[in-house]
């Protein structure tokens, strides 16, 4: 068992793992590559990724897919290819498949665990994408890991001391800004920002538009408007602008129909056509900044990830907003899957139950504490008491994840037996302005009016909201989880992973992992009769595959190599790294203290009709019921809930985020947010004690 570190980004990817000295290295492609185009062509009736696929783009733009990741989490995206459709991830699946099977030919292991990226700015729905693209390619996806939190892992792990850093990341296709304070092995982040939609693809289509109004003008033949005359323009517009990052100017050659010209583009021409779009980035320091409390003087580092931070106006403007250089230590295209490959080294080292990850790296991962925040607020479509509809949020922005927090909403009619709960990410009042993530309906028997409903909301570690509704007047179990909209369901990626190896080569199978298993096994009494058994099944079907000469030689080999190798020798553990060490069987849970799936929890039974019991008392008795049922999959050590008051206002909750009708009051439900009201967060012990 192998669990490696990716980054699956919009214009390239990468693979990392942590080396037996706890050093986190790249893992090249087949091609020795150290960074996979995140290109996927449709060539006939194969499928080509990576660098051949994007190369060959210019001449197939139609059957060539680029920059998925802006698209992921999209349910009406579809790729149609032979009257198949092919979802976006279906298509990150075919990029990750490709660094899958390209290291473990190159580590000559199986790898079924993966950390992957994504930006810290991704919604719910572009997290549960990514899960389930990994889901279709074959593996287990362990955690979800914002990148600029990765990028900080792999920074702060080559410094030993206290700092606070800003990552300023610009990738392909997205835009995140993070600020964390790094304490030795402890990495906080504090507050984090961005905008989806704004990449290092937005300064390619800058340049494109420009390169093809100056053929406009000369000739009067838009580039645009043929896909291959398209396609080669972006290709030319993309190496001018990595061209400008070391030159003062570039030249452009353009041709078609018979005419070409020649255009000059000055770095300062450049700087000028892009410059709205960094001004957009500085728009987010400045949130940032405010959100953590900080000003620029607070901040001891600004690192740079994200190819698209190369370009010198960026790096001009970051030096005149902060006086500081900006780090450019690190490889920007590297970066984050080292940090992913140091995140899935430390989920090993804190699951070794059977102590076969190498000593070095518990030595040097092991103290390790990552905490992250939620990069948007959660709440609820309500109204008010003007009918407005209204964002009431129950999750913060910049909270510190896990976290689970609950409020109390109360039934507006007499006899009520339903409330309709809509799930809302953004910080907008006006949930027009907000991302509808789910809906969900709790029915229950009839309620006098003002009878309370209690909704819990719960952030995991992978940034996935999990919302459930209780009812403690029935004195039942009533635990109901968001249904997202375009969500995968297990069955659906069944199919979809089993379509994706009819369409791909077949994973390989690694034989030295079943030894290694074996070799691993704690009582080692069956070692040596099963190490038999399979030498047995490999001469049973050679004498199929070979003649008897062959088959001769063969033997004589395998009684050498059996002289040298003993499965109960303690110096094979120690020297034959690779086949005993990384392959164990281990249990990969990732709840380790019981925390399992959202298990159902009890309701209280509220015996007095009238309300004797107040909304504080009745969320304290709810989270006495909550600590034995601990449900959100964290690693972080947070286990105890911190309550918090919530400012005094009165809602309506608002059932249908569609229309608002008196005919349909009996499924409406009035919310109130009381001042006693309790709100819980999951508050580490470490963490109180270090304070």
């Amino acid at each position: 068992m192998k669990i490696v570190g990716i980054d699956l980004g919009t214009t390239n990817s990468a693979i990392a793992v942590v080396n037996e000295f706890g050093k986190a290295e790249i893992i090249p492609n087949k091609e020795g590559e150290r960074i996979t185009p995140s290109v996927v062509l449709f060539d006939d009736d194969s499928i080509i990724i990576g660098t051949i696929a994007k190369q060959s783009s210019v001449a197939d733009p139609e059957n060539t897919v680029m920059h998925i990741k802006s698209q992921m989490g999209d349910s009406n995206y579809a790729f149609i290819h032979k009257d198949m459709e092919f979802s976006p991830e279906d298509i990150s699946a075919m990029i990750l498949r490709k660094l899958i099977d390209d290291a473990e030919e190159f580590l000559e292991e199986k790898i079924t665990d993966v950390v992957i990226t994504v930006p810290a700015y991704f919604n719910d729905k572009q997290r549960k994408a990514t899960i389930d693209a990994g889901e279709i390619a074959g593996v287990k996806v362990r955690q979800i890991i914002n990148e600029p939190t990765a990028a900080a892992l792999t920074f702060g792990l080559e410094k030993d001391a206290k700092s606070t850093i800003m990552v300023y990341d610009l990738g392909g296709g997205t835009f995140d800004v993070t600020i964390m304070k790094i304490d030795k092995d402890k990495f906080d982040v504090i507050s984090s920002d961005g905008d989806r939609k704004l990449g290092g693809n937005d300064f390619d289509d800058r340049l494109m538009n420009y390169l093809n109004d100056c053929f406009i003008k000369e000739f009067d033949i838009d580039l645009l408007e043929d896909p291959v005359l398209m396609q080669d323009l972006r290709m030319k517009a993309e190496t001018a602008k990595k061209t400008l990052s070391s030159k003062q100017s570039v030249n452009v050659y353009l041709s078609a129909q018979g005419k070409s010209t020649k255009v000059n583009i000055t770095r300062d021409k450049f700087s000028e056509l892009i410059g709205d779009l960094i001004a957009r980035t500085e728009l987010h320091l400045e949130t940032v900044l405010e959100d953590a409390k900080m000003e620029w003087s607070d901040i001891d580092h600004i690192l740079f990830v994200g190819g698209s931070t190369r370009i010198p106006a960026i790096t001009e403007r970051l030096k005149a907003l902060s006086n500081k250089e900006p780090v450019t230590s690190l490889n920007p295209d590297e970066a984050i899957a080292l940090g992913a490959a140091i995140r899935s080294a430390i989920i090993s080292v804190q699951e070794d139950e059977d102590e076969t990850v190498n000593d070095m790296v518990k030595m040097k991962l092991g103290a390790m504490k990552v905490s992250d925040v939620t990069s948007h607020s959660f709440g609820a479509i309500t109204l008010d008491d003007y009918n407005r509809k209204r964002n009431a949020i129950i999750i913060p922005k910049n909270s510190k994840i896990p976290i689970r927090k609950s409020q109390i909403f109360y039934t507006t009619v007499p006899d009520q037996t339903s409330v309709t709960l809509t799930v809302i990410q953004g910080e907008d009042p006006d949930p027009e302005y907000c991302t509808v993530i789910g809906k969900t309906t709790l029915t229950f028997p009839n309620k006098n009016l003002n009878s309370p409903i209690i909704f819990n909301y719960e952030y995991d570690v992978n940034g996935i909201i999990h919302a459930t509704a209780k009812d403690p007047d029935s004195g039942e179990k009533s635990v109901i989880k968001i249904k997202k909209e375009g969500e995968l369901s297990g069955d659906e990626v069944r199919v979809k992973s089993e379509a994706l190896n009819d369409i791909l080569p077949k994973r390989r199978e690694y034989l030295p992992n079943e030894l290694s298993s074996m070799v691993g096994n704690e009582d080692h009494e069956k070692d040596d009769n099963e190490a038999e058994e399979v030498v047995s099944e490999i001469f049973e079907i050679k004498e199929n595959l070979i003649s008897e000469d062959e088959l001769r030689e063969l033997e004589e080999l395998d009684n050498e190599l059996e002289k040298e190798i003993s499965f109960k020798d303690d110096s094979y553990l120690e020297n034959g790294s690779n086949l005993s060490s990384m392959d164990k069987d281990r249990k990969l849970e990732i709840d380790r203290e019981g925390e399992d799936e959202i298990e159902a929890v009890e309701l209280i039974k509220r015996n007095d009709k009238n309300g004797s019991i107040t909304d504080s008392e009745l969320l304290e008795l709810d989270d006495e019921l909550y600590q034995d049922s601990d449900t959100l999959p964290s690693e972080v050590e947070d286990d105890i809930f911190e309550k918090r008051e919530m400012d005094d206002t009165q809602l309506k909750a608002f059932t249908d985020s569609d229309s608002f009708d008196d005919d349909n009051s009996e499924d409406e439900f009035r919310g109130r947010i009381s001042t006693d009201s309790t709100i819980m967060d999951w508050i580490s012990d470490d963490e109180d004690e270090d304070e």
